[in-house]
């Protein structure tokens, strides 16, 4: 489990000063990828969707956090570098609360889970997540409930429609 003395969510002021400290856009939507950069946590997945989500408003800004396999990670470089500043890469850091803080969607496209903890840390952090309906993920995230949108595991299309839904509420 977690600590949710812990993890959170932030205010409108407390979102605003984290924002700063860790100098991201103060206005729009943060998107954010917390975990690690490898093909079963669906980087690929993200990075493809990324192209339709980005098109939707030009305030949206995606967040990449976590450390990985080096070809990942280049991937994530070189979408940062062609991104016109809209996508920003952490790299691994030591406590994700601020970042999860900071961001009003958690996207977790992953294609094998067994019970994800960045996933509850980020939901008890105040992230609406969208992940793919893999277990784990479906035990955490009940669209009926209203606890997040699930989409198809593999499916870069429906990924960036739940999104992009989110981006528009």
């Amino acid at each position: 489990g977690i600590d949710t003395r812990r993890f959170l969510p932030a205010n409108s002021a407390e979102k605003q000063k984290i924002r700063q400290q860790l100098k991201l856009n103060t206005q729009g939507t943060i998107i954010i990828f917390c975990c690690r950069l490898d093909f079963r946590k669906g980087i690929d997945l993200m990075l493809a969707a990324w192209e339709k989500i980005s098109r939707t408003d030009e305030q949206v800004r995606l967040l990449i956090v976590g450390g990985g396999k080096p070809e990942w990670v280049e991937k994530a470089s070189r979408a940062v570098q062609t991104s016109n500043g809209r996508i920003v890469y952490c790299g691994e850091v030591e406590d994700p609360l601020p970042y999860y803080q900071a961001a009003e969607i958690y996207a977790f496209p992953s294609r094998l889970e067994g019970f994800p903890t960045s996933l509850m840390e980020a939901m008890a952090s105040g992230c609406a997540p969208v992940v793919t309906e893999i277990g784990g993920n479906e035990d955490l995230v009940d669209e009926v409930l209203g606890t997040g949108l699930r989409c198809q595991p593999n499916n870069v299309g429906e990924l960036a429609e739940k999104i992009i839904a989110l981006v528009r509420l």
